[in-house]
């Protein structure tokens, strides 16, 4: 089923209305005091549009269209019965009509603006759920601590509370900030659907572009390729889109891409609330990768990025509690690297350090990712391996042709 205002985008007349959205009791009120102001008896009907119905208003030369929920979907994820009203004075609105409907709409202009009054406390009432909305999406996060998984599925839960996309990315732009050994390029995905589980990748100008301005884009149509770059299945399906970069003080924190399977239709009062969702969400990436940093800045090795001595202790400490108390059991092992001493001395530090960042690495890769590895001291390291019994290797004996066991 068509959306009016769809086509009114189309015509590029949809910034000459006044668009709200009210509730089935604010709409049952508005129109029972339509018939005061001089309105047709019955609502105009547009051709084309059955869900649609409008007033047309002579004495103040406006046009009124209402439009149910599901046929002009809002940015916002609103829950009940809600309906779109657009509303204006354009006369490029009422000639768009007057095709449309095939009358000519008499016009009888006094400065009453009786429309305007009858609509403006929904109108503001519209405006102050749209910023309540936001802010309750980004208010600030109470666990600054927050890393990972944890982390990205409480922002995904922010952003779909409040949008409610069918495709969801979230591309940081230094992943391992919130991530641990997440590569450069790296975004977390939720997808309404199997094949929509792919990275959407913007053109590189268009990206750049964003990153500089700062300023939100809505997409509407993902057909162009100097804005977004087709995904491997094409994700067939996806209509429209939102993306928001985030920064925060000039420094570049990522992007966040909303897309719908529904053609939201967008109203100025939701356009005026993205700045909001989109500093919001800027302070939590930067105020989160500020603490985390700080936090491994105290707990980890510099030189190979492993844990350092204290929190080994402290983490031994847990774990071995943790053992205790659920009568589980854990494995703790101690690396030392042979002749490394020797080797320092001829090659010098610098190789030296190499090759403890090498050793390091190569342990950090063999781990799970709940096992701590912590660098002990000099060349020594240390594992906690929560879960992990001692291991005995066992050698099958073998019989002699008098039926004795070998030794």
């Amino acid at each position: 089923m068509t959306s009016v205002f769809a086509e009114l985008r189309k015509e590029k007349l949809l910034n000459e209305l006044r668009l709200i959205r009210v509730g089935s009791d604010d709409l049952r009120w508005i129109e029972r005091h339509l018939a005061q102001l001089g309105v047709f008896d019955r609502p105009l009907a547009l051709p084309g549009h059955s869900a649609a119905r409008c007033y047309w208003l002579a004495s103040d030369a406006a046009a009124l269209i209402i439009e149910p929920e599901p046929v002009s979907p809002a940015l916002f994820a609103i829950d009940g019965d809600r309906y779109s009203i657009g509303f204006s004075t354009s006369v490029a609105v009422r000639e768009w009509l007057e095709r449309l409907v095939g009358l000519n709409l008499s016009v009888d202009k006094t400065d009453s603006n009786a429309l305007l009054e009858l609509l403006d406390p929904s109108l503001r009432l519209w405006e102050q759920q749209c910023r309540c909305r936001a802010f309750e999406a980004v208010i600030s996060e109470p666990r600054l601590d927050r890393e990972g998984a944890d982390f990205f599925d409480a922002l995904e839960g922010r952003l779909r509370t409040l949008f409610a996309p069918d495709y969801l990315e979230i591309a940081p732009i230094a992943p391992s900030s919130f991530w641990a050994d997440r590569p450069d390029g790296w975004s977390w995905i939720y997808a309404a659907r199997p094949d929509f589980q792919w990275p959407v990748p913007l053109a590189g100008e268009f990206e750049t572009t964003l990153l500089r301005t700062g300023t939100p884009h809505f997409l509407l149509s993902l057909d162009d390729r100097a804005l977004l770059l087709p995904p491997p299945n094409g994700s067939v399906g996806l209509r429209c889109g939102l993306i928001l970069p985030l920064l925060f003080r000039g420094r570049r924190l990522g992007i966040v891409k909303l897309l719908f399977a529904r053609d939201v239709i967008m109203s100025g009062a939701e356009e005026t609330a993205l700045p909001v969702v989109q500093q919001g969400l800027s302070l939590i990436l930067d105020r989160t990768s500020e603490h985390l940093r700080t936090q491994r800045m105290a707990m980890v090795d510099g030189l190979t990025n492993l844990f350092n001595h204290r929190f080994f202790l402290t983490q031994l400490r847990t774990e071995f509690q943790r053992s205790l108390r659920y009568g589980g059991v854990m494995t703790l092992l101690m690396i030392d690297v042979d002749g490394f001493k020797n080797y320092n001395d001829t090659y010098g530090h610098q190789a030296g350090n190499r090759v403890l960042a090498w050793v390091a690495n190569q342990i950090r890769r063999t781990v799970r990712d709940i096992d701590v590895v912590a660098r002990y001291g000099g060349e020594e390291f240390a594992l906690i391996l929560p879960g992990s019994p001692r291991r005995t290797r066992t050698h099958r004996r073998r019989k002699d042709p008098q039926g004795n066991f070998e030794r």
